[in-house]
């Protein structure tokens, strides 16, 4: 793997790094960037952006030439190797042990250091051990002696902090009064104090005194200190992180104090580094804390500390509690932006009570640039092909959609692809079942879409994920992936989880995604579009078939269509000319849920309305097995819901403009009243929502149609809605009108990705076998309202295609011959052009934008209401198809265009 792709500007002679650190590579001085008081850098970005493999670049191009140590804070060994003797070591305590055990070695300018006040705490904690006796204490002890000097030959100790050489001589006076201290008794801990300060030099004893004389308590008496900084540890929970935190300081102490004396004046260069990888975990948090409440409380050290986090805020724990709208973000810097920021500390009152991020600067892992990425994409093909190939376009658009410049998965996909063929047609994910066999590893080749969630997902699991959640994590998501809000997350989650003792809801999982750094989306509940695509095409392949994939469509799809029945029953707009209420069936007259034509019913509850399932007359479908097949209605016990016109609905001959009296001006495209003689309620919205009509005005309103937006239709007016965390959104409208009561279209009440329950079921059918109904949909609404109209045909587009043989462009170009007049055969038409042009995993451009515009052109020329609109809706989706634009944007789509 290229260790250092994507981080010219951070690692360069000139760069972030050589300044911060006062040292370049090459070893010529820097001068340092910021100072005397240090920000604690936080590098910030979520799985597969590099943070850990900056760091280890950093370590390898700056650690001949200055003091720079690279801990993982997520490793097991610091809390294995403190398990013998709990009461005396830590995770946190066996890591500063280390740090400082290497910094004991380091060979570079200025030489090694020695760290006396380290050690003189972690002497006094080690009267914690088990046993308790001298014996048990001095050879505890013993484990830390060679961090209190630094030796220049055997037994010669050098500096002025101790008298003479100092090892050994606790374990004689211990073991001297081995005989008449009492194991566990406060004896032990004087005998300890009075042997280090035995040994110490006037200096050293000003120096203890000043440390430990401050320790929370210790009313400047530093034996005082010591001994509650050891009951402290002792003592577990927050005390002991107390302790930990004071030792930490220590540890900086030692370095500054070598620093800053006048032979390391004299010899030292640069700053000394601590790397904190994978600082999200909580041995990596409760160091950054630390250091940060020192440096508030006015402590100043030059040690560089540089960390990673995954949340883009740098943490949770550095905002106090403050809620996400209230939280001042801390200083940030973008390599591609410039030169770093000024960084300066508060200094007013408020100073000593401010946030932790006040000390924090935040560097935004980048993401790769289109050169850098088409680059790695060239360097790692086996076969050359020439300059322009298709294959190697087609492969580099590939991979810069599928990982929207995350340096990890830019990486892989690369080596995936360089034996890849791709024909010009294929959808991105085809590339995931590319073969990949990993350096050193010597296991067989797997796709690597595999190694992808095995690195991104199970490799990364968020930090706070409860221990019994970790083994179905990634299915969890995988069913997830089809998922736009947190009510589709939750009734996808509690399908999924049933039989389990522990649940996670929609907010918790959402939390998650977030503490892990993966984005959000106001559109999608997975906001990253290249996790999505690798869960999406990791669903399809659970079950042969893609039986996983239509079942949670189908449990979607089924979930709305109760859900906009329920509702209209409650505004009492069920009763039917029929008779059947709005928890009676709207499928063909079928009782309790029942499928016509003699398929057996689905598993709903009774009374609950479900939608017909024949696929209407529309003809061929392109958007997998039809309901009809073994996945009607999903899993068992969810219920089937089939979305068929009912009979005597609206026929696909005429042109869906029945204009009820009474009920708004024709076009409107509501449903005539009982004209179901199944029983479908009248009056009601197209599909059941339960709206009066299609076009926002429930109930007799004036038809609301037509109102102008901030801009064309599909890049029109802002809009607020619930995100995948509850937080409000903004984003652009398609078609940019709001309909009545802050919806449109159905006029039924939307939800966080969708305005309309209408356009919201139908996205789920559209992907799980019901084109057809959709069209008829589509065909029937559209007369009348042409601009709530193109906003509801994107929210149904805006969908992943299942697997399989893909027809879409025959489709779209009028290649599959559909039955049904002029207006439903165009509707169809341009149905399949826009789902091609909003997955976002095929190629469009030109051909596809000339056959958007043709579809268009010919709907504006149609005899109904409000046509001639859609000849600028014709110019400007074109206009972005052909430049590969989305036609509806949202957070994810964005992702796609940024690569910084």
């Amino acid at each position: 793997m290229c260790e250092d792709l994507g981080f010219d500007k951070l690692l360069g002679e000139e760069g972030f790094f050589a300044r911060l650190l006062g040292r370049a590579p090459s070893g010529a001085g820097r001068d340092p960037l910021y100072g005397p008081d240090l920000p604690v850098v936080l590098l910030t970005g979520g799985p597969g952006m590099g943070k850990g493999r900056l760091l280890r670049a950093v370590r390898d191009r700056f650690a001949a030439k200055v003091p720079l140590i690279h801990l993982d804070c997520a490793s097991p060994v610091y809390e294995d190797r403190a398990d013998p003797e709990p009461g005396a070591r830590s995770a946190t305590t066996e890591a500063l042990v280390e740090v400082a055990r290497r910094l004991c070695t380091w060979q570079g300018t200025g030489g090694s250091f020695a760290f006396p006040r380290l050690f003189t705490g972690l002497a006094m904690i080690a009267t914690g051990v088990a046993e308790g006796t001298p014996e048990a204490v001095a050879t505890e002890a013993e484990r830390y002696e060679d961090l209190a000097q630094k030796q220049r030959l055997r037994g010669l100790g050098v500096g002025d902090f101790w008298r003479g050489v100092l090892r050994g001589t606790i374990r004689n006076l211990l073991t001297t009064l081995g005989q008449a201290l009492d194991p566990y008794s406060a004896a032990v801990s004087n005998a300890l104090l009075d042997a280090l300060f035995e040994g110490l030099a006037p200096r050293g004893r000003a120096e203890l005194g000043r440390i430990y004389g401050a320790y929370p308590g210790a009313a400047g008496q530093p034996r005082i200190g010591l001994r509650i900084l050891a009951a402290d540890f002792r003592a577990g929970g927050e005390a002991r992180e107390v302790a930990e935190s004071f030792l930490f300081r220590a540890l900086r102490e030692d370095l500054e104090a070598a620093y800053a004396a006048p032979i390391g004046w004299l010899r030292r260069v640069g700053r000394p580094g601590l790397l904190l990888d994978h600082a999200e975990s909580p041995l990596g948090e409760q160091l950054l804390r630390a250091v940060l409440t020192d440096r508030r409380g006015g402590q100043r050290d030059r040690v560089v500390i540089v960390g990673t986090a995954r949340r883009p805020d740098g943490g949770a724990f550095l905002h106090g509690g403050l809620p996400p709208e209230e939280v001042t973000p801390p200083a940030e810097y973008r390599p591609a932006d410039g030169p770093p920021p000024a960084w300066s500390r508060r200094t007013d009152e408020s100073a000593d009570r401010a946030p932790l991020a006040d000390g924090v600067l935040l560097l935004r892992m980048p993401l790769l640039a289109g050169d850098q990425l088409r680059r790695e994409t060239v360097r790692r093909q086996q076969r050359a092909e020439p300059e322009g190939g298709s294959n190697r376009r087609r492969i580099d658009a590939a991979v810069a959609r599928l990982s929207g410049g995350r340096p990890h998965t830019v990486i892989r996909l690369a080596e995936a692809a360089a034996a890849f063929r791709m024909p010009a047609d294929a959808n991105d994910r085809d590339i995931l079942d590319a073969p990949l066999r990993l350096p050193g590893d010597g296991t067989l080749e797997r796709p690597v879409a595999d190694v992808l969630l095995r690195e991104l997902i199970l490799d990364q699991l968020p930090v706070r994920l409860p221990a019994e959640h970790h083994d179905h994590w990634l299915d969890l998501l995988t069913h997830l992936s089809v998922a736009h809000d947190t009510e589709c997350a939750d009734v996808l989650l509690r399908h999924h989880q049933r039989g389990h003792v522990h649940h996670l809801t929609a907010h918790h999982v959402a939390r998650l995604l977030t503490d892990t750094g993966w984005p959000t989306c106001e559109r999608h509940f997975i906001g990253d579009f290249g996790l999505r695509q690798l869960l999406v095409h990791r669903l399809y392949g659970l079950r042969p078939d893609g039986a996983a994939w239509y079942a949670d469509h189908h449990l979607l799809r089924d979930h709305y269509a109760r859900r906009a029945v329920g509702e209209a029953g409650g505004r009492g707009s069920g009763a039917s000319s029929g008779g059947a209420s709005g928890g009676a069936a709207l499928g063909g007259g079928v009782p309790g849920g029942g499928a016509p034509g003699g398929e057996p019913p689905g598993d709903g509850a009774p009374g609950v309305g479900v939608l017909g399932g024949a696929a209407s007359s529309g003809g061929a479908s392109s958007g997998g097995p039809s309901d009809h097949g073994a996945l009607r209605g999903g899993e068992p016990g969810e219920g089937a819901v089939r979305g068929g016109v009912p009979d005597g609905g609206v026929p696909d001959g005429e042109a869906s403009r029945q204009a009820d009296p009474g009920e708004g001006a024709p076009g409107a495209g509501a449903w005539r009243a009982g004209s179901s003689p199944g029983g479908a309620s009248g009056g009601a919205g197209a599909w059941g929502d339960g709206a009066a009509r299609g076009d926002g005005a429930p109930h007799g309103g004036s038809l609301r149609q037509g109102v102008p937006g901030d801009g064309p239709p599909g890049t029109g007016a802002s809009h607020t809605g619930a995100s995948r965390t509850g937080a409000p959104r903004t984003g652009a409208s398609p078609g940019g009108v709001w309909g009545g009561g802050g919806t449109w279209g159905s006029g039924a009440p939307g939800d966080g990705a969708f305005r309309s329950l209408t356009a919201h079921r139908m996205n789920h059918h559209l992907v799980s076998g019901g084109v057809d109904d959709v069209v008829t949909h589509l065909a029937a609404t559209l007369p009348g309202r042409p601009r709530e109209w193109c906003a509801e045909l994107l929210e149904i587009a805006q969908a992943p295609y299942p697997g399989g043989a893909d027809a879409r462009r025959e489709r779209a170009q009028g290649l599959v011959p559909v039955d049904g007049p002029p207006l439903r055969r165009t509707v169809d038409q341009l149905l399949h052009a826009v789902w091609l042009c909003e997955e976002r995993t095929r190629p469009t451009g030109k051909e596809t934008a000339r056959t958007l515009a043709k579809l268009l052109d010919l709907l504006s020329i149609m005899d109904f209401e409000g046509a001639g609109l859609l000849s600028r809706t014709a110019t400007d989706w074109s206009g972005l198809a052909e430049n590969e634009q989305p036609l509806l944007r949202c957070t994810c789509t964005e992702q796609l265009r940024r690569r910084r």
